[in-house]
């Protein structure tokens, strides 16, 4: 009885760390998500500066050329 105790015990642990291991591959695929998430929000930031920036230039441009 005591060794059917201790088996039921290792085949426990045994699917408990399966189930931890596969808990923690999703933890580090959604952390490489939103590091992505971040890297991809970042550059659509500069892009936006970058249009900004573009606009005032266009802008002066056309103040020169229309006076």
């Amino acid at each position: 009885m005591i060794d059917d105790l201790a088996v039921m015990i290792e085949k426990e642990s045994r699917t408990n760390g399966k189930r931890f291991d596969a808990l923690e591959e999703k933890m580090a695929t959604k952390q490489d998500l939103f590091q992505m998430e971040g890297r991809i929000m970042s550059k659509i930031d500069d892009i936006h500066l970058e249009l900004k920036n573009h606009d005032r230039r266009i802008l002066a441009l056309e103040k020169i050329v229309k006076p």
